[in-house]
């Protein structure tokens, strides 16, 4: 068993990972040493850009690495850095995805949160707000419904209707410009609410 640093720096990796498999924890530092800059160079071209999410996102891809190994789930004989291309991708971009799913969009929540003062101002009935949002897709009238009546936060409606926050938020603003058009262009400003003809286009 080598257990010079130096002659271990000398070996390609599946002999890396032969050594660890006999016992040689300094063949895994050394793997990890070669390639550690390697993997956060990856995370950050896929976005994660803070240092301390990628130092922890690196604890766990090398978590991920040694039990593999350990437990012979890693197949790909020479070809260790594509093998760790491929974690980190997968990895990186459920981070991003996570966390995006988590995160709403300053501007366009105060835009819907605008828009829906401004429907609580109008002073139409729930009635005739119903009678407009009954002329939204299915989509849109379900969030309208169950933000503007039920009071729900966009997380809990994404969580509900298994999509992306982004979505969600993105067919509320649609949604509610919408809403807004349909009332002050047509009912509003002529006293009257729209025909079902005049609201086809909104769908």
């Amino acid at each position: 068993m080598i257990n010079n640093s130096i002659e271990l720096q000398q070996l390609p990796e599946d002999d890396l990972v032969q050594h660890y498999l006999a016992g040689n924890q300094l063949a895994f530092t050394t793997l990890n040493k070669r390639f550690n800059d390697y993997v956060d160079d990856q995370l950050q071209r896929r976005g994660v850009r803070n240092p301390e999410d990628r130092h922890d996102l690196e604890q766990t891809i090398w978590v991920v690495v040694d039990q593999n190994i350990k437990h012979g789930k890693y197949t790909e004989e020479g070809n260790f850095k594509g093998y760790l291309y491929r974690l980190t991708e997968r990895i990186g971009v459920s981070f991003i995805r996570q966390k995006s799913r988590r995160k709403i969009d300053r501007y366009e929540y105060t835009q819907i949160e605008n828009l829906r003062r401004r429907l609580l101002d109008y002073g139409v009935t729930d009635k005739q707000l119903e009678w407009c949002i009954d002329h939204l897709g299915v989509k849109p009238r379900h969030i309208i419904r169950e933000h503007f009546f039920e009071e729900k936060s966009f997380h809990e409606i994404a969580d509900e209707m298994h999509e992306p926050l982004g979505t969600i938020t993105s067919a509320a603003s649609r949604a509610y410009e919408t809403l807004h058009e349909m009332i002050v262009n047509k009912y509003l400003t002529k006293n009257i609410l729209p025909t079902m003809q005049q609201t086809d286009r909104f769908r």
